[in-house]
């Protein structure tokens, strides 16, 4: 875990000492979101209610890139998520692209000893078109008694017109063991150590800069051991980036 922050660190560190040197090379960009709510890998992280969201990402002509993301969140002491993460992306083609980074996950006033809410993660996503594959690894994942985690996913945006498309995701959230996907959801004991997400949805460009969309979502985890935060919901969300 600690070689895994260091890594971290020293991306970051990098991406700035190279936007210092490159400052003509140097970009900006913020985001703003609100949804009704904040649904990450098929589970709510908002007990179902509203989520304000927002980032900012710096990057520079050679790939390298930094940000930080933040969220309301429902569950622990505290009541905010943000995230730090750093990379490098490629456009190798007019079909295929590459993105490799790392990120870590912080949760302020709400890691508690024995919650261990804070963690890292390393990623990577491979496009071809409107295809594409994400692999993500952990080797301590949210919550106390989880270690480590893979996450396999694929999305496909279809184009409906230019500004409308539906969006299509998969995910496989494997876990060690089902002790500690028990662990993870912190409810009634499950059979399996992994469980699947998906959602389909509707998103529209209203400008440049401002997009609309309304998403299903759901995962395969039923019974008590979901607690009403990763069953099948709708989700709606304005967002805008400047």
């Amino acid at each position: 875990m600690k070689t895994v922050q260091k890594l971290l660190l020293g991306t970051l560190v990098s991406a700035a000492s190279l936007g210092s040197a490159f400052a003509t090379e140097l970009t900006s960009s913020a985001n703003v979101s609100l949804s009704s709510d904040y649904v990450f890998r098929g589970i709510s992280q908002t007990n179902e209610d509203p989520a304000i969201q927002g980032g900012y990402d710096i990057s520079i002509d050679s790939g390298w890139y930094a940000g930080i993301w933040a969220s309301n969140i429902g569950f622990g002491e505290g009541s905010l998520e943000a995230d730090i993460y750093a990379g490098w992306r490629k456009q190798v083609n007019n079909d295929w692209a590459v993105d490799f980074g790392l990120i870590r996950y912080l949760y302020p006033s709400g890691n508690a000893q024995s919650a261990e809410f804070n963690y890292n993660e390393v990623y990577s996503n491979v496009t071809f078109k409107r295809l594409t594959v994400n692999l993500v690894y952990s080797d301590d994942y949210f919550g106390s008694g989880v270690d480590r985690f893979y996450y396999i996913a694929g999305d496909y945006s279809h184009p409906v017109t230019d500004r409308l498309s539906v969006d299509v995701h998969a995910g496989l959230n494997q876990f060690e063991s089902n002790d500690e996907l028990t662990q993870f959801l912190g409810a009634a004991p499950v059979d399996n150590d992994n469980y699947w997400d998906w959602s389909v949805g509707l998103n529209y460009q209203l400008t440049n800069k401002i997009g609309l969309g309304i998403t299903y979502v759901d995962t395969d985890i039923r019974g008590q051991s979901c607690v009403e935060v990763c069953d099948s919901r709708v989700v709606a969300s304005v967002s805008a980036t400047f």
